[in-house]
């Protein structure tokens, strides 16, 4: 089972975020048991933002991004995303980013890159 989702808030100068998480156990989760709320830092939300967002056909959009958590997460990313499309692991559209082909080959490798410079 084990199925995640989270939401976004803002309140006040920025915005929160809780993940909701199913029970691990099959027999709660048969019991209808109710979701699991965890608070998540921004960095954690960001994190989760690009390499739940790239795992999509469609990709990001980084616009979209930017009006959740400002313009200073996504320039400090800028770099490493003009890296990641030299290498052709991902691709840019205007304000839009997805994976190649070969970037979902090494997705692994990709998502990692936006955890290591966001951290």
């Amino acid at each position: 089972m084990d199925a995640h989702s989270m939401l976004f808030a803002r309140a006040g100068n920025g915005s929160t975020a809780v993940r909701f998480a199913t029970t691990d156990s099959l027999e709660s989760y048969v019991a209808r048991t109710t979701l699991q709320p965890t608070a998540i830092s921004q960095q954690t939300a960001l994190e989760e933002t690009f390499f739940l967002g790239l795992r999509l056909n469609r990709g990001l959009d980084l616009n979209r991004i930017t009006g959740g958590f400002g313009e200073e997460p996504v320039a400090a990313l800028s770099a490493t995303i003009a890296e990641l499309v030299d290498s052709g692991l991902l691709e840019r559209q205007g304000n839009s980013i997805r994976l190649t082909p070969r970037g979902r080959l090494l997705s692994n490798e990709v998502f990692e890159r936006f955890i290591t410079v966001v951290a």
